[in-house]
């Protein structure tokens, strides 16, 4: 399945973005701008797993990079 979890550099988005990337059948989108999250060492071991791709980006302004993924879940 492909999922987007927005806001994924916080609490709560990186928790649940670390407990779905732990389901090989997953892919996780990860679409944060950092305004208020961390690149901490937490986040970046998520960011390397194989299933999870991080996109920095503001969606209220570039929503357009991401309209020609079709994702499952948001």
């Amino acid at each position: 399945m492909k999922i987007l979890v927005t806001g994924a550099a916080g609490f709560i988005g990186y928790h649940l973005a670390n407990y779905l990337s732990n389901q090989d059948n997953n892919t996780i989108y990860i679409a944060d701008n950092f305004s208020r999250g961390k690149f901490d060492k937490d986040f970046k071991l998520l960011s390397k797993k194989r299933n999870v791709k991080v996109f920095k980006i503001d969606l209220l302004k570039n929503l357009n990079r991401l309209n020609n993924i079709k994702f499952d879940y948001v």
